[in-house]
């Protein structure tokens, strides 16, 4: 269990340092950086969310499995969280990028993905 947890908590952190090294800053040169906004909103959260996964991972390591309010907790703040980037962030940045940007930001994800022995992405 604690294999799965430390896995699922490095993935979304890895998934978060994509966002944050290619998508987020494309955004911020496209419409500019200011505290409350979609970008600074979406970190504030992935912080958040980073820090539940380390309550969880942190009890299960140490063989305490009364982790249902902490799952309870970790599946809120994600639910609001996807789909606020989903339904908000993501296709706002649709509507400000060229498709040559767009190719970009897929070329980045990509070789930020095979620095880490993956590709998921297709261009």
């Amino acid at each position: 269990m604690a294999v799965a947890s430390r896995a699922n908590s490095e993935y979304g952190r890895f998934m978060d340092e994509v966002k944050d090294m290619s998508l987020f800053p494309l955004w911020e040169r496209k419409v500019g950086r200011f505290e409350g906004g979609p970008v600074s909103v979406m970190r504030a959260e992935n912080r958040r969310i980073a820090e539940q996964l380390d309550v969880i991972l942190r009890k299960v390591t140490g063989l305490k499995f009364d982790t249902d309010r902490d799952e309870q907790a970790i599946m809120i703040l994600l639910t609001a969280h996807n789909k606020k980037e989903e339904q908000m962030l993501y296709p706002a940045i649709d509507d400000v990028v060229t498709p040559l940007e767009r190719a970009d930001i897929f070329r980045a994800i990509e070789e930020l993905l095979k620095d880490r022995g993956r590709v998921y992405c297709e261009a």
